[in-house]
């Protein structure tokens, strides 16, 4: 796969865990099944990704969980005038929220393409 294709595959699984957590819960914050998606997004991804990508797909999820915030973060403000210290301070508070499952996918995206390195290495 490319890394375009492997890009998608982690946006779309955060995208999904997204707006599923919108049905769910509402669409007061950006919900934690956002995180799950990417996490499970990036490491299907990483499993299937092309070896001459690198390391390219460790960088890939907190780039798309970025998106999917600006995206559909938008969501959690309707009813509210625009303005950019609001728009700002959503974007940094679910970052935060959500630095556990960006950390957790970055690790199990390193740990995938370590061993995968490591097995390729030994044969």
């Amino acid at each position: 796969m490319t890394a375009r294709g492997t890009f998608l595959v982690i946006l779309v699984a955060a995208l999904a865990g997204c707006l599923l957590g919108f049905v769910l819960n509402g669409m007061t914050v950006v919900p934690p099944l956002a995180g799950y998606g990417l996490v499970a997004g990036t490491v299907v991804a990483t499993l299937i990704c092309s070896p001459r990508l690198g390391w390219f797909p460790v960088w890939f999820p907190p780039v798309a969980f970025f998106l999917v915030v600006v995206t559909l973060g938008q969501v959690t403000l309707v009813g509210s005038g625009f303005s950019v210290t609001r728009e700002l301070a959503m974007v940094m508070a679910t970052l935060t929220a959500q630095a556990p499952a960006q950390l957790a996918a970055v690790v199990a995206a390193l740990v995938i393409l370590a061993g995968r390195r490591l097995l390729r290495s030994r044969r």
